[in-house]
């Protein structure tokens, strides 16, 4: 090392680490479409390497002189870890100088893949796991050889007990832990010929609890035929979702299907005329997706605006989690690669949701699928001509601090506002909240909340134009539960012409 010191992000990350010399600035790095198809046509090749049962280490590929050095696991969600995680991890190693990054999986076990390349005359090994979001906090807490991981991946935030038992390792609700990799929604299919449109979140636990069992109740209003269930495995993340947000407290009914892999879910659907499951946006294939509406609420399609602001019932986040301090330094590089552009970049190519900022046009279906229909007049006269942003800032359980997204969602809207040229002056921060109190305190609350982001943005010079709030109006979740409250207490962004 010769000392020298650099930073990721065009100069710095929100936090302002710095890293060692040689590792090449994320922004600048995006490897061609050419050379990914190059590194996917050597799998099976040279490079290939056994993967042994679940939690095994990886064997040393075949005719090859040793073993390769494996330098970083990650554990846990089968939606991040079947395609994106590995994806982030061939990118990873071609960031940090590997040639010849491949993704090899082992027919036996495809829910592991190990991701190799050469550096330094070295063959080195990123070992991904995905057995479900649970295995993330399981394997991050883990001592034993073959079950650590050194990142967990889970579809679902971590759970109290969860952020109890793991409290060594830092507090990992914090931004310097929790990281929003990107957003997906739960998309709730049926076969393409079923004439039901939408659903709502009662309906929805109705059906996947066995309560309704046929299409034509009157509860349903479609044509007759028995409901054929199809679900997640228990230990999906996706499932997890799912639970906590429809069935609320209620069992998954005893005859529903169960799949650990969400394309064979998908493929089932989709040739069962009396099926519904629910699935990851980007596995919807050629089943067709349902608009879902949350108590209260205008039932609402999952598209890239309605997830990424988290408006839609059943969107949610995908997250990486490390220890505050990790000891592999590698570690904090992957992180900062998969939140960087290129890593991004990989995020919307897989099917997820992006981090990255976009504006959405007002007269466009996805930004008039965001306006519910009883939206106060005051909000259609204040937002009237202008674009939609694709993030909502929202708050710590119980706290005026922004969560970890909305952390580095500050400096994703600076970057933005720069790059498209616009004034500080068009912004228009708009905050709501949930209906805890008299309406008058909910109004001035969810001012409050704008006037907090706006101030934060007045710190790096962004001075916005215009704050408001509109209290416990337009809910994109039920308010009796925590969760469900989180999510109503948002900041909407906008841009006026």
């Amino acid at each position: 090392m010769n000392g020298q010191t650099g930073y990721i992000f065009n100069g710095s990350t929100p936090f302002g680490e710095q890293r060692e010399a040689g590792w090449p600035n994320a922004a600048a790095v995006r490897l061609p479409v050419r050379a990914q198809r190059r590194a996917i046509a050597l799998l099976g090749l040279a490079l290939a390497v056994a993967v042994a049962p679940a939690y095994a280490q990886p064997a040393a590929a075949p005719g090859a002189s040793e073993q390769p050095k494996i330098v970083l696991t990650l554990r846990g969600s089968n939606t991040i870890g079947q395609e994106l995680a590995p994806r982030l991890a061939q990118g990873f190693l071609t960031y940090s100088g590997a040639s010849e990054a491949a993704i090899v999986r082992d027919p036996a076990n495809p829910e592991d893949a190990t991701i190799v390349g050469k550096r330094a005359g070295q063959t080195e090994a990123i070992f991904v796991a995905a057995h479900g979001s649970a295995t993330a906090f399981k394997g991050l807490g883990s001592k034993s050889a073959g079950e650590e991981a050194d990142i967990g991946m889970a579809s679902r935030k971590i759970k109290p007990e969860e952020r109890t038992l793991l409290m060594p390792l830092g507090d990992l609700t914090n931004a310097a832990s929790e990281h929003v990799v990107g957003l997906d929604g739960i998309a709730v299919i049926v076969h393409p010929d079923n004439p039901i449109p939408s659903m709502t979140m009662q309906q929805l636990s109705d059906l996947f609890s066995g309560k309704v069992r046929d299409w034509g109740d009157k509860s349903i209003g479609g044509t007759a035929g028995h409901i054929n269930l199809y679900a997640r495995d228990n230990k999906s993340g996706t499932f997890d979702t799912f639970d906590t947000l429809a069935l609320k407290g209620a069992k998954l009914a005893a005859d529903a299907k169960r799949f650990e892999d969400s394309e064979a879910l998908s493929a089932a659907v989709a040739r069962d005329p009396n099926g519904i499951g629910f699935i990851g946006l980007p596995y919807v294939g050629e089943s067709k997706t349902l608009a879902i509406a949350a108590p209260g609420s205008t039932p609402i399609r999952p598209n890239r605006l309605t997830v990424a602001t988290e408006d839609y019932a059943l969107a949610r986040r995908l997250y990486l989690y490390t220890p505050a301090n990790a000891a592999n330094p590698l570690v904090r590089r992957f992180v900062d690669y998969a939140l960087s552009p290129a890593g991004q970049a990989l995020v919307e190519q897989v099917g997820f949701v992006a981090l990255t900022i976009q504006g959405t046009a007002p007269a466009s279906q996805a930004a008039k699928a965001a306006v519910p229909a009883d939206a106060p007049p005051a909000y259609l006269a204040l937002t009237k001509d202008a674009e939609r942003l694709s993030t909502d800032f929202r708050f710590r359980l119980n706290s005026s601090e922004l969560d970890p997204r909305g952390v580095r969602d500050l400096t994703r809207l600076a970057e933005y506002l720069a790059s498209h040229k616009i004034a500080p002056a068009r912004v228009v921060l708009v905050g709501f909240g949930d209906n805890i109190g008299l309406p008058n305190a909910t109004v001035k609350v969810s001012e409050e909340r704008a006037k907090a982001v706006a101030a934060i943005l007045r710190q790096d010079g962004i001075v916005v134009g215009q704050t408001a709030g509109f209290g416990a109006a337009m809910p994109i979740a039920p308010n009796d539960s925590e969760d469900g409250r989180g999510k109503n207490r948002r900041v909407e962004v906008f841009v006026k012409p």
